[in-house]
């Protein structure tokens, strides 16, 4: 080997000896915050009963505060400009959306505002999606190949342990 090459090649290997001892002073990579909402639910009033009590059911497992729900969430809410704000926590802030699919969501403008946080989600294809159905009435931007439970036929606790 010429000297010329031997000189490149002791060169490149004191780089590679310096970038690995970086590699290793380095501190881990941490991992990412815990989001403040373990579950966020998106629903229309008229479901409310039903998932009132799905919501205390979650409650149990993860604490008022780890369960966007609006009844629990209520001195907060009394805000000025709530649809920007609920959009991101829905967004920005929930471990997992679950979405209670059925004729009426597709009619509520509450709904649709969680709803565009929501798809924004999917577009950017993150995973922190549960699709419930009640119904099979239409919604806007979920297709036949988006997977669901139906939950028209379970009882409420086994509706939290599937979410849970």
């Amino acid at each position: 080997m010429p000297p010329e090459d031997a000189d490149d090649a002791r060169k490149l290997e004191d780089l590679l000896r310096g970038y690995l001892a970086s590699k290793k002073r380095r501190a881990p990579d941490l991992p990412a915050p815990a989001r403040r909402f373990a579950v966020a639910l998106s629903f229309p009033g008229e479901t409310r009963h039903r998932v009132a009590t799905i919501a205390l059911h979650l409650a149990k497992r993860f604490g008022r505060d780890g369960v966007l729900y609006d009844k629990f969430h209520e001195a907060e809410f009394a805000r000025p400009n709530l649809d920007v704000y609920l959009q991101d926590l829905y967004h920005a802030h929930a471990e997992l959306n679950v979405v209670f699919l059925c004729t009426d969501y597709e009619a509520k403008e509450w709904c649709g505002l969680e709803w565009r946080a929501i798809r924004d989600l999917i577009k950017h294809r993150r995973q922190e999606i549960m699709l419930l159905r009640i119904d099979d009435g239409p919604v806007s931007g979920v297709f036949s190949i988006d997977g669901y439970i139906d939950i028209s036929n379970r009882d409420d606790a086994a509706v939290a342990n599937a979410i849970a």
